[in-house]
């Protein structure tokens, strides 16, 4: 068989798989464009909403740390445990009573200055420091730091992983009092977090500043709290910025995803919100991978014309039946692509489709092989093809009703003209796509847009957007339930922004709006006159809007109706004044007290004083008396000579020096010390020691000593000898009084962990149980001429002029008694008041 060749249908072959190539990359291109720009849309949107999800939980969770900030005095953070009475359960109720406001608060917490719980919404009270955790040394080191939000730890006491939000108390002088903590479960996010489209390998996660991950969804707990080396958004978080879009590559899971990264508000927190390339292009690298191999046959076919075409027509058999053989694959492509294609003629008779295109209409081949174009039901795709036929690319998306199956399918439509070897158009190509799904997810995108907006006008405060021309951009429908007036009377006027608010409050107001440019939150209180007349207080906040560009887009304006609260506070105010009053009296009634404790204290003293100094002249007494008689013998015998008188007036005036000096050193012992000083522990105890010998050995009692030497103290010598004798007294008192034989006091004095410690044990059997706990309160005694100030006054010595403490127990012989001080090393910076 002859076959003359020609150039020119080879020509128009290559046109027009020119054509299907440049149709087919424009598509995809489109597809492709039209899904990133729709997933950074979608991903924006939801990085937002994470942004005011986070900022609302943080906001509320902070004002309930400084609404509890304002109820704690100084004197509510200096107590103890055991101090804590009716104030405490007073503190503890209403710490239980802010934690209800925010169901996702686990525990609110005050923490005193060592880092112990003082007073705690939990009960019983957490047992263990907080001394050591981040947040609290934060406070600790700075007392500006303000919200302190601290990396997340496995609790102690619920083993899940716990986010602790603080403030810092002060005293009064502006010192260190402690803290106010909140702490909750970063799981409590999940349930939002799962609301969220994502994707398959989607993620939302929130980090910190350092990007260090605190909570992330789905959940991957070994990497919570992980410090981070390098992450890609860190030079971005690092200068400030407030929304990054970007694409990040995991190091935990290798999947690439598109991230929108947006600040939260003013906290040192960032919101990361991720969907993966390959869940929201999926569909598109399917069709990317159908339409590749339908190119490279389609190429194979024009290659397989050319080799015809070169070999002649020696070759003409078997070119013809390698072109049967390329016709068959090329139709087999056809076939098998993912796309409708159809080829009409210049009549509009459908002279060919594939099976993809009859699945998609409902049909089959041979239904549709011959179809009269224009004679279809629905003739929206006409004029696409009457454009190709003219000689141009026709189009057509949207609905369409297929003809013999009477179903509706979404379409995208694409015609181009064919043409013959001389190029005159003998019909066209038409690809079809059903987008349908495309359709959906645009539905969906749409309906996230409701959504966003429903959300946004059903927000409990009054939220609204000022354009920088003065004009209301926006305003939430709460504006009626706290003003009175609706959104169109602001739209209609913006001027009533001010003339609502009181008159008393409109410089301040206007002195605020004044500042151009916030571009931090700006805060101010302010009140405002209701429609209805009503008078109202609103927590003003308002910070700039800018552009991608940093255009200045007006301001955004958030308002809390805070009456109730305001109420609360100058109640609170009235009550303070009132306990301030009342605490006033009781330090003036205490303060009369305590001198008539010190007063009591010196006349116990002084008769001790003169009991020991009997005790000591009892024996000096009783020689001078045998002088005296033995003077008087030797007179009456004749034996008193000039020596023996001599010698007996010498021995008489020794005994009468050693009685002066009794009375000095009794003196000197009683004397009050000046100044505080560095002195002996061990002289200190032995001058106690010393006043108590004479009369323990007339009443039979033993003293043994074991004193470490070298250990000083810093205070008062006289003083501590003061609480040591009172200790010294008390035992005697009960060894005689029990009559024990044989009575025994044990006096030690040895270092312990940096502290010095002086132990006064006795063997008179102990103190009662029910005695026990009262021992160092004043005038608590068990004796019958007691006056119950002796170990009262020794523990006031202890605590406020040694920074010491003194404590009571028994053991198998007796009563114990431990004296601790710190051990003196290095003089302080200043002197102990």
């Amino acid at each position: 068989m002859k076959f003359r060749h020609s150039r020119l249908p080879l020509m128009a072959g290559l046109s027009g798989l020119l054509g299907f190539f440049i149709l087919v990359g424009v598509s995809l291109k489109s597809d492709y464009d039209g899904l990133e720009e729709r997933a950074r849309v979608e991903v924006g949107n939801l990085g937002h909403l994470m942004e005011l999800h986070t900022a609302a939980r943080i906001r509320n969770i902070d004002q309930i740390l400084q609404d509890v900030q304002g109820h704690v005095t100084p004197e509510d953070m200096a107590r103890s445990q055991a101090q804590r009475g009716a104030r405490g359960e007073e503190l503890e109720r209403l710490l239980r009573t802010k934690r209800e406001i925010v169901p996702e608060v686990h525990g609110l917490h005050l923490v005193n200055v060592k880092g112990d719980f003082l007073y705690s919404s939990l009960s019983p009270l957490p047992p263990y420091n907080m001394a050591d955790r981040s947040h609290f040394t934060a406070h600790v080191q700075n007392p500006e730091a303000g919200l302190v939000i601290a990396e997340p730890v496995l609790g102690r006491t619920t083993g899940k992983w716990t986010l602790a939000v603080s403030r810092r108390l002060n005293n009064a002088d502006g010192s260190f009092a402690g803290v106010v903590v909140a702490t909750f479960l970063p799981e409590s996010f999940a349930p939002f977090y799962q609301s969220l489209d994502l994707g398959p390998h989607g993620n939302v996660s929130i980090r910190d500043t350092h990007a260090r991950m605190l909570m992330r969804f789905p959940a991957r707990d070994d990497r919570i709290g992980q410090p981070v080396e390098s992450h890609p958004a860190q030079p971005y978080m690092a200068r400030g910025d407030r929304e990054i879009l970007m694409k990040i590559r995991s190091g935990t899971d290798q999947v690439e995803r598109l991230v929108s990264i947006r600040k939260v508000g003013e906290y040192p927190l960032y919101v990361f919100a991720g969907m993966a390339p390959e869940d929201y292009l999926s569909n598109w690298r399917s069709k990317l991978y159908y339409y590749s191999a339908g190119s490279l046959l389609l190429a194979a076919v024009v290659l397989g014309l050319l080799v015809i075409n070169r070999r002649g027509e020696r070759q003409e058999e078997s070119a013809l039946r390698a072109l049967a053989e390329t016709e068959g694959r090329y139709r087999l492509l056809l076939e098998n692509l993912p796309v409708g294609v159809i080829h009409f003629d210049s009549r509009l008779c459908l002279t060919f489709c594939n099976e993809r295109f009859a699945a998609m209409v409902g049909s089959t081949v041979q239904a549709l092989q011959g179809l009269d174009l224009q004679r279809l039901r629905d003739q929206s795709v006409l004029p696409a093809m009457r454009q190709a036929l003219a000689g141009e690319d026709g189009t057509y998306d949207g609905s369409y009703r297929t003809t013999l199956s009477h179903i509706d399918v979404w379409i995208s439509f694409r015609a181009n003209p064919l043409r013959d070897a001389s190029g005159a158009i003998i019909g066209g190509i038409g690809i079809v796509e059903d987008v349908g799904e495309k359709r959906r997810a645009e539905d969906s995108l749409r309906q996230s847009e409701r959504n966003f907006r429903t959300m946004a006008d059903f927000t409990y405060d009054w939220e609204y957007w000022q354009g920088a021309d003065g004009r209301i951009v926006y305003m939430t429908p709460s504006v009626e339930r706290i003003t009175g007036y609706g959104v169109q009377a602001f739209a209609d006027d913006p001027s009533l922004l001010q003339q609502i608010v009181h008159p008393d409050d409109r410089q301040e107001f206007q002195e605020h709006l004044n500042q151009a440019v916030f571009h931090h939150e700006h805060m101010v209180d302010f009140r405002i006159v209701r429609r209805d007349g009503q008078v109202r207080w609103i927590a003003h906040g308002c910070q700039a809007v800018v552009g991608e560009e940093g255009e200045a887009l007006g301001r955004r304006v958030s308002n809390r109706d805070v009456t109730e609260r305001k109420t609360l506070e100058a109640e609170l105010q009235a009550l303070n004044s009132r306990l301030e009053a009342r605490v006033q009296e009781e330090l003036a009634s205490n303060r009369e007290k305590d001198q008539l404790l010190i007063q009591q204290s010196r006349l116990a003293a002084m008769g001790e004083m003169v009991h020991n100094i009997a005790h000591q002249w009892r024996q000096p007494l009783n020689a001078l008396g045998l002088v005296i008689a033995n003077i008087r013998d030797d007179f009456a015998f004749g034996q008193l000579d000039a020596a023996a008188l001599d010698e007996s007036v010498g021995r008489a005036l020794k005994l009468l020096q050693r009685m002066s000096t009794t009375i000095d050193d009794f003196r000197n012992f009683f004397r009050p010390d000046r100044d505080p000083a560095d002195f002996d522990l061990g002289a200190a105890v032995e001058d106690a020691a010393f006043i108590m010998e004479a009369s323990l050995k007339n009443n039979d009692i033993a003293l043994e000593r074991a004193i470490e030497p070298d250990l000083r103290a810093w205070g008062f010598h006289g003083q501590f000898s003061q609480a040591v004798l009172n200790v010294l007294a008390n035992a005697k008192e009960v060894l005689q009084e029990r009559h024990v034989r044989p009575a025994r006091i044990r006096l030690q004095v040895s270092r312990c962990d940096g502290q010095v410690e002086v132990t006064v044990e006795d063997n008179a059997g102990g103190i009662p149980g029910n005695v026990l706990g009262h021992i160092f309160e004043p005038y608590f005694t068990t004796k019958e001429q007691g006056s119950g100030i002796g170990l009262y006054m020794t523990k006031m010595i202890l605590e406020r002029s040694m920074h010491g403490k003194i404590r009571a127990e028994n053991t198998a012989e007796g009563a114990r008694f431990v004296l601790t001080v710190p051990l003196y090393t290095l003089p302080p910076t200043a002197p102990m008041q």
